[in-house]
């Protein structure tokens, strides 16, 4: 399993992280929501390090004012089905209700959350979750295509904090 344990990313006072990496101009957007900070710092690395634009926020309040200023860049929210105040599931709703088409990936660390409104293999993810999980779960939503079985072994850590394939 792809673990990223030595990770040092400063504590940012700042609401609304933004960070991208384009490549080409074919990139891809998700708007991420995740009130942990580790696990949103080391998941936006992942997805940075895949070639995403991500649009990160520590909950819905965040996460709405990011959508309502770049919703027609977004492909895909991320988001945490446990968030302080507004949960991710409501969360969700409100967005898809000014997109129907909007989609999204819900992940939870707590086991109750797996069977409650009988989430889907395709939408779900249970943390923790290497980036080969990750990157699975997106490719299976924004490609309709997943990754082999295998791929998470290509992934490996270089000096420096960089995923590379």
């Amino acid at each position: 399993m792809n673990q990223i344990l030595d990770v040092n990313l400063p504590e940012n006072k700042l609401t609304i992280c933004r960070a991208h990496c384009e490549v080409g101009e074919d990139y891809r957007c998700i708007l991420l929501v995740e009130d942990e900070s580790f696990v949103r710092d080391v998941t936006r690395e992942i997805l940075i390090s895949a070639g995403y634009r991500v649009l990160a926020a520590r909950n819905a309040n965040e996460a709405l004012r990011i959508y309502q200023e770049d919703y027609w860049q977004i492909d895909l929210v991320i988001t945490d089905l446990v968030l302080p105040g507004e949960g991710g599931r409501s969360l969700a709703a409100r967005l898809q209700r000014q997109n129907p088409k909007l989609k999204v990936l819900f992940m939870s660390g707590y086991q109750n959350q797996i069977h409650s409104q009988s989430q889907s293999e395709k939408g779900f993810l249970m943390k923790p979750f290497s980036s080969g999980m990750l990157l699975n779960q997106i490719r299976l939503l924004l490609d309709d295509q997943a990754l082999p079985a295998h791929s998470e072994d290509t992934f490996r850590r270089v000096s420096g904090g960089e995923l590379l394939a």
